[in-house]
């Protein structure tokens, strides 16, 4: 039977992932970061549970980003969501 995601294994997966890296959201570098984001997205083979493969984000910047790649680390502000 493959992995699946969510119950409590996923919760306390995010709390590991916010005890361990704090609550600075690594998608716009603001404070208050409640949920965790896969550095390598689970539909892209990252693994689901894995502490190293989480960082802090805010549950709209997790959700908007979906699966796309992060290529760089964000400095301050939103400018992960601006468009050209």
């Amino acid at each position: 039977m493959s992995e699946k995601w969510g119950g409590r294994k996923a919760q306390e997966w995010v709390q590991a992932v916010l005890d361990t890296y704090g609550d600075i959201c690594r998608l716009c570098g603001l404070p208050g970061a409640d949920t965790a984001d896969h550095i390598v997205a689970r539909s892209k083979g990252g693994d689901w549970y894995a502490i190293e493969n989480g960082r802090p984000a805010h549950r709209r910047c997790n959700e908007s980003r979906g699966n796309r790649d992060v290529t760089a680390p964000v400095e301050s502000g939103l400018s992960f969501f601006k468009t050209a």
